[in-house]
C-alpha cells in the first residue's frame, strides 16, 4: 500500500512537472505570437487565412487535438 502511494506520489509530481513546463511554453508562444501583428496599408489587423467551411474547421481543430495528445505522450515517456 505505501509503495503504491509513493509511487502515485511520484507520478503526480511528474504530471504536474509536464503541465507546468507546457503551460510556461503555452504562454511563451501566445506572447511572440500577440507580438507578432500583421497589419495593412490602413492599419487593420490582417488575420490569417482561416477555413470557412465548417468542415474544414471540425477538421483543423481535429488535427490540432491530435498533435497535442501526441506531444503529451511524448512528453511523459521522456
Amino acid at each position: 500500500h505505501g509503495l503504491l502511494q509513493r509511487r502515485l506520489l511520484q507520478q503526480s509530481r511528474s504530471l504536474l512537472l509536464t503541465v507546468r513546463r507546457q503551460s510556461a511554453e503555452i504562454d511563451d508562444h501566445q506572447r511572440r505570437a500577440l507580438m507578432r501583428v500583421e497589419r495593412d496599408a490602413s492599419g487593420a489587423v490582417v488575420l490569417d487565412d482561416a477555413p470557412i467551411d465548417l468542415e474544414a474547421l471540425l477538421s483543423e481543430m481535429e488535427n490540432e487535438i491530435e498533435a497535442a495528445e501526441r506531444r503529451l505522450r511524448r512528453s511523459s515517456d521522456s
